[in-house]
Parts: C-alpha cells; sequence; structure tokens
C-alpha cells in the first residue's frame, strides 16, 4: 500500500484549503455552456471538481466497475486534481512574498493540473462500460445488483455546447418511471447510481430531461439475486464482545457495509451520511489500498449477502493483531463467524495511554458521546479531545460543554472538549487542550495567537500547534511559531498526522534549544480515522485523564502510527531533563516493537540534536538499543523508527544551551526572515488576507485591531532571536 510522506502533504494542505473551497464550488456551481477547452478557468474548475467527484464516488462506491489499473489511474488523476488545489493554496498563502509573475505561474499551474485531471479521467471513463443516451430514441441495459445499489455510466456527446460532469441517483423502490433532470442539453458524464431495487427481475424506465425538454428514456431490466444471512460475533481474548473496526469486501473489493454500523452525519460539518470511514493513513490495518475503508460495531453485525466467498478483515487499534480471513455465504443455511481480537502488548499496563489530540465531531448534547464511545474504543484510545473548531469568523463541531462538565469519563477512556482556535491561513493552526471554556476573542485581535496561549495557561489548559510538518508553509504555524515558541508560549506540536511523522520544523525548533513536547492525532473527519495518528503519554496506573495532561505538559511522550517505543536516558522519560557532568556517561535505552509485518518498523534510531548517533535494524519484530554516551555538551536526545519519535530528553552541561551550535545561524536567519515576513503582513493591514478566498477562514478587521500587539510581540521575538546570535559570539 503506498504510503508516501507526498501524499500526506498533499492531503494536509487540499485539508487546509477545503473549507474555502468547498464553499466557492457551491458559490461558482453552474452548469458550462462552452465546451471545456473554451471555458473561463473559474468555470473550467467548477466541472474539474465535478469531474474529481466521479472518479471517487467510483472508487469509494463501486471499485468493481474497473480494474487494477483503470483505479489506479483514477487514484493518479484524484491526485493530480488534489495538487492543483495545493498549488493554489501554496500561493495564496505565499502571496506577500511573491512577485505578480509568480503569482500568476502559480494559479496557472494549478488550473493546468486540473485541466490535466479532467483529461484523463474523461479518457478512463470512456474506457469503462458506458451508456450512450445522445440518441432521443432512448437506451437500454440489463443491469444486475447483487448489493444494495450499483452504478451506471451515462454519456451524452452531440457536440450541442459545454461539457458537464453529474452524478444523479434514482429511487428503484418505486414501480413509477424515475425522472432526472441534467438543466440544459449540453454533453455531459453522468454516474447514475441506481439504489433500492426489489429482489428478483423487474423493469424500470428512466427519463433524462433538460427542464421540460426531454432527452432520453433509458429502459433498465434490473436482476436482483436472493440473499442470505451473515452473523458475525467480535470478542476479545477473554471473550466478552468488543468494538472493532471491521471490513467486509465483495470478490469485486467493494466495501459491504450492515446497517447497524456506526452512522457519522451526526457528527456536524464535513461529515457525510455513511456508516464507514477512510484508512488510507491507517498503518495498523491489514488491508491494502484496494481494502482500505472499514466500518465501525460493537460486538458483531449482522447483514443479508449474496451467496459467494468475502474477505472479512478486522482491527482495533494499534495494540491489537488483526484479523484477516475468507469467508462463504452458502445458499443453504446462515452463516456465523467469531473473531477474536487479541492483544500483542498492554501499553495501559505499563503506564502508557494513548491519545488523539485532533478530533472533531459535534456533541450538541451527551447523547453524542455514544456514538464517540463506541468510535473511540473500536481503535483503542484512552483520551480523545474533541475539537471545536473555529476561524475569523465563525465556529463549527460545538461542544454541549467545557471543563470537567463537558468531559465523558470512563474507567478505561475520556472524551475530553478542546479547540482548533486560532485558525488561520496566515499564521496556522492552533490547538487548546483540556480547556475548562473556549478561549476566543475578536475584538482583541484575532491573530494573536500568544494572548490565546496564556488565557488557556491561566484556565490551566495546554496550547501548542497543528500540522507542524514540512509542507506547513500552506498553514501559515511557521509564523505563529516563529513568535511564540521563542517566547515559550507553547506546550506542544502536532508532528504525528495523516500518518506520518515530519520532524524538519520541528528539529529547527529543538536545534536552537527550545523544549516542546510532541503530539499526534488524526485530523478527522478530513484525515481519515480516529487515532491514525496519536500520541502515548505517561500517565502512572490507575487511568486519570489529569494525569495524562500533565504528562503532556511533562513531555512524558512519543508519537506513533503503529509502533510502539521504550525510550530513557538514565532511567529519565521523554520530556525530563537532566543536569550532568561533563564527560559523565549516560545510559540510552532504545526500543521499538510492533504486533505484526503489517506495520512498518524501520531502523531504530537515537538521534542526537536532530543527528543519527547510533542506530540498529530490527530482529523479527523488535529493535534494541543500549549503549552509554558521554555527555560532552548539552544536548537533545531522542528515539525515532518508522513511524514513531519520542519527545525529546534535555541533557544540560555546564549550564549550556542543548542546541546544534553549528547550525545556529542559519537557523536564527531563518527565523528572523520569518519575522520579517510577518512586519510585512502588517505593514499591509491585512490587504491580502482574502485574495482568491471565500468569505470564510479570515477576519481583516480583527488582524487589524490586533497589528499593534502582534508588531510588538515581533520585536519581542526578534529581541529574543538576536540574544542567542550574540551569546553564539
Amino acid at each position: 500500500m503506498p504510503r508516501s510522506l507526498k501524499r500526506a502533504r498533499v492531503t494536509l494542505v487540499v485539508r487546509l484549503a477545503g473549507f474555502s473551497l468547498f464553499l466557492w464550488v457551491v458559490l461558482h456551481s453552474r452548469h458550462l455552456t462552452t465546451p471545456l477547452a473554451a471555458q473561463d478557468p473559474a468555470s473550467r474548475n467548477v466541472e474539474a471538481f465535478r469531474a474529481r467527484a466521479i472518479a471517487v464516488t467510483l472508487l469509494d462506491r463501486y471499485p468493481e466497475a474497473a480494474d487494477d489499473a483503470s483505479r489506479a489511474a483514477l487514484r493518479k488523476a484524484i491526485a493530480d486534481y488534489d495538487r492543483g488545489w495545493a498549488t493554489i493554496a501554496q500561493v495564496n498563502n505565499d502571496r506577500p512574498n511573491l512577485s505578480a509573475e509568480q503569482v500568476r505561474a502559480g494559479l496557472a499551474q494549478g488550473d493546468e493540473l486540473f485541466e490535466q485531471s479532467t483529461d484523463q479521467i474523461v479518457a478512463l471513463l470512456n474506457g469503462l462500460p458506458i451508456l450512450d443516451v445522445g440518441n432521443p430514441a432512448g437506451a437500454s441495459r440489463a443491469v444486475s445488483i447483487p448489493f444494495e445499489r450499483t452504478a451506471l455510466l451515462l454519456r451524452r456527446r452531440t457536440g450541442e455546447s459545454g461539457l458537464r460532469f453529474l452524478i444523479k441517483q434514482v429511487d428503484l423502490s418505486s414501480s413509477k418511471p424515475a425522472s432526472i433532470d441534467v438543466e440544459d442539453r449540453g454533453d455531459f458524464y453522468c454516474l447514475l447510481e441506481l439504489a433500492h431495487p426489489p429482489e428478483g427481475v423487474t423493469q424500470s424506465e428512466v427519463h433524462l430531461s433538460a427542464g421540460a425538454d426531454p432527452l432520453a428514456k433509458i429502459d433498465l431490466s434490473v436482476t436482483v439475486p436472493a440473499r442470505n444471512p451473515l452473523q458475525v460475533k467480535v470478542v476479545d481474548a477473554e471473550g466478552r464482545p468488543t468494538e472493532a473496526a471491521v471490513g467486509i469486501y465483495s470478490a469485486g473489493k467493494r466495501l459491504l457495509v450492515p446497517p447497524t454500523a456506526l452512522d457519522f452525519s451526526a457528527g456536524g460539518y464535513y461529515y457525510r451520511p455513511v456508516r464507514y470511514r477512510e484508512g488510507n493513513h491507517t498503518r495498523y490495518w491489514p488491508g491494502g489500498e484496494d481494502y482500505s475503508r472499514y466500518f465501525f460495531v460493537r460486538g458483531g453485525l449482522s447483514i443479508q449477502l449474496p451467496v459467494g466467498s468475502y474477505r472479512l478483515l478486522a482491527a482495533k487499534g494499534p495494540e491489537y493483531l488483526p484479523i484477516d480471513q475468507q469467508i462463504t455465504v452458502s445458499a443453504h443455511e446462515p452463516v456465523s463467524q467469531t473473531i477474536v481480537l487479541r492483544r500483542w502488548i498492554n501499553m495501559p499496563a505499563r503506564g502508557w495511554y494513548s491519545g488523539d489530540t485532533h478530533l472533531h465531531y459535534a456533541r450538541p448534547t451527551r447523547e453524542a458521546n455514544q456514538q464517540l464511545w463506541l468510535w473511540t474504543q473500536a481503535v483503542d484510545l484512552s483520551i480523545s479531545n474533541i475539537l471545536r473548531m473555529g476561524d475569523g469568523e465563525e465556529t463549527y463541531f460545538e461542544q454541549y460543554g467545557f471543563g470537567r462538565y463537558g468531559r465523558f469519563v470512563r474507567p478505561r477512556f475520556a472524551l475530553v472538549p478542546g479547540q482548533e482556535d486560532p485558525r488561520s491561513g496566515l499564521m496556522g493552526h492552533a490547538i487548546g487542550l483540556n480547556l475548562p471554556r473556549p478561549v476566543r476573542n475578536l475584538e482583541r485581535g484575532y491573530y494573536l495567537y500568544g494572548a490565546v496561549f496564556d488565557d488557556a495557561h491561566r484556565e490551566g489548559g495546554l496550547a501548542g500547534y497543528a500540522h507542524v510538518n514540512t509542507y506547513a508553509r500552506s498553514s501559515g504555524v511557521y509564523r505563529d511559531m516563529t513568535i511564540n515558541v521563542a517566547r515559550n508560549k507553547a506546550d506542544f506540536v502536532e508532528i504525528c498526522e495523516f500518518g506520518e511523522v515530519d520532524t524538519e520544523i520541528y528539529y529547527d525548533f529543538l536545534n536552537l534549544g527550545f523544549r516542546l513536547t510532541a503530539v499526534g492525532g488524526s485530523d478527522v473527519p478530513w484525515g481519515g480515522d480516529a487515532g491514525d495518528s496519536r500520541v502515548y503519554v505517561y500517565g502512572g496506573r490507575p487511568f486519570n485523564p489529569d494525569q495524562w495532561f500533565d504528562g503532556i505538559k511533562k513531555g512524558h511522550t512519543f508519537v506513533t502510527v503503529g509502533p510502539m517505543l521504550e525510550f530513557t536516558v538514565s532511567g529519565r522519560l521523554p520530556g525530563d531533563g537532566i543536569v550532568a557532568r561533563r564527560g559523565e556517561q549516560l545510559k540510552i535505552r532504545a526500543r521499538a516493537v510492533v504486533g505484526s509485518a503489517i506495520v512498518p518498523i524501520g531502523r531504530l534510531e537515537v538521534v542526537v540534536n536532530g543527528q543519527v548517533f547510533r542506530s540498529a535494524s530490527p530482529t523479527g519484530n523488535t529493535a534494541l538499543l543500549e549503549f552509554d554516551l558521554s555527555a560532552d555538551r548539552s544536548m537533545w536526545i531522542a528515539a525515532r523508527a518508522t513511524g514513531a519519535h519520542t519527545t525529546p530528553i534535555y541533557v544540560t552541561v555546564d549550564n549550556q544551551r542543548h542546541w546544534l551550535e553549528n547550525a545556529v545561524p542559519a537557523l536564527l536567519d531563518a527565523r528572523l526572515k520569518t519575522l520579517d515576513e510577518i512586519d510585512k503582513l502588517i505593514d499591509q493591514r491585512g490587504a491580502n488576507i482574502k485574495p482568491n478566498r471565500a468569505p470564510v477562514w479570515e477576519n481583516a478587521d480583527s488582524f487589524r485591531r490586533g497589528e499593534e500587539q502582534l508588531r510588538r510581540d515581533v520585536r519581542e521575538a526578534r529581541t529574543v532571536y538576536e540574544n542567542l546570535r550574540t551569546s553564539l559570539r
């Protein structure tokens, strides 16, 4: 299963641009009246978005419609489209540093990628089974629907005008002819979804029209085979019913979802009325790219399926061994299957509790906790931080309460409210954890992240940054980190996200001598599945949410997408500080372990000031390093493996700063250049805040209200960096 860091970075940028993209498409969606190549860029991009939607729907709902090569090509077309939006998002964010020609070239490159992806999708659609409906006399097709729905690909190519991409639905449960309005007589590709067919063989009619103008009639002969029951029980090693992520797949690789699976439509903005999640970033899931979606159940499921062979997958977070087996549904009797999910490691028994620091889900009432209970326990999370999300205009994913009132606590897990706010394309996304109340002040100045962090700390909460990775220029987070990490405002940074660990920006600040705790979060609903990227925190025993947050404050953490890490320096945990005598021998112990070959472990490495000091290849599922290290200087030391990284342990010798001294001049130059960039933004008085954006995310008036304080914050940070440069001399 390809899991490149590049894909994760593009996912991030598309997620950051997604809200604006969604509203922009809604506001600008209209049918087109000119051929695609001759359309204006805005209209062409709307149709590119719709073409992508057809490709995504085919892959998600009807994978059997295309062979392996065609599915791979569809994924490439989608990736090209997403790179187009990533390019445009990058240009919009970097406008203060770009010339007019660079802006023009960047936007043109994004438009070119849109057109390229659309051309690819058209070529692929033409190669699939397709029904031409350009003839007013109509067309006919025999359709078999073995599962709850299928799709029919329609094409109208008459050369009249336009080229559009449509997705339409027809309910076959009615005996009356169905009518589909395609709005105008132009050419189109239409993915026609056929749902709710009666069992047996039936005849149906579908009439296509452009308003009052009839276009074609489609005669359908629909066959629905008999179905038989499959029952699956899901238990733990003690035989007790348990929550789990499960996937049942047809021979055509379609995910088949029982009606009792968790429904995500109640989750709020950006959740859809589906009963599954995308697992492309879930490294411990046993399926490949064609088996990456799954649903959530408690104790088992029942589903009606046609006779045939099916693949059954199940998992329960990275501490359990996954299940992968075949099931055959017979025509003669019901099939019953029991799957047992067994731990290969018990981290809570060792005092380490997993958490997701970045999970969005609307909780307007306490009833929402029941859905989250099932979901978060199916992926074995101890702490789930449910974040209300904000931008410069409004908030989303509202919570019924904050503080202890807003918590949902059980003996082995807790749901705790927090916020992702402030959240802007200029300064990045900030996260507040364990807050007794939301912290938000548009009147003071929405872009004063340091003031928000101070408020969170006064309330007893924690504050830090989301999306701290090498593609963070698109989120702007590097800008505010440059201001407020220097002023010791931030507690943590999210370096584990979208199934990857990314340390470039993290190491830059560590190598300047700052201390920052590493955390991980999924960023669902955009990121995939809860806990696919997570943080483990040492909180002792028994489980206590307050001790968990105290562990983050102390830096007792490691982040992971699957491997488990153990790391101590002379018995100290990640996040601890050690004052050592020069030449003192520090005892290093690092261990990485995985439960199965599904999760890659790679080489175990101990890094000192960002540079690999010692490494070991795994033997079986384990890699181990034990050695002595001389404390010849101040340093930060961490352990890492593929998809896992600890917070450093900080060693101080002779009261010196733990930094990478020979890299400091260049690192300081980069930070001071960023402060110059922020000063330029302030000088422009927010004029660049909304170029080519929908009216969301930013608030130019609030920016201007806080600009003088922001300028003072920049000066204070500049003084910190200049003093660091002086201390080098």
